[in-house]
């Protein structure tokens, strides 16, 4: 298994458990970067990760209302072609 796939395998697991605590199913890539299982890789780890399960069975969007974004949210953002994406729904 490689860093890619270790790391995808956390970022799923912190997906459930955020989705079981809150009900949401469009969870903020934020939440994931600022995790206990991913907050210590680099942001490029994670961003490979993000893509690798962007091929799979998840869906990174953007947010809608971009004027709801803070400072943060728009850090915590992965860039896949050119635009920034906010949000993680897998499955």
């Amino acid at each position: 298994m490689t860093n890619t796939d270790t790391i995808a395998q956390a970022i799923r697991t912190d997906y459930r458990e955020i989705v079981e605590l809150t009900g949401q199913t469009d969870i903020p890539v934020l939440w994931i970067r600022e995790s206990e299982n991913t907050s210590r890789y680099q942001r490029s780890e994670v961003d490979a990760a993000l893509i690798l399960l962007s091929c799979q069975d998840a869906r990174l969007n953007p947010q809608s209302n971009q004027k709801t974004l803070g400072s943060a949210e728009r850090k915590a953002a992965v860039r896949i072609g050119n635009q920034e994406r906010h949000l993680i729904r897998i499955g």
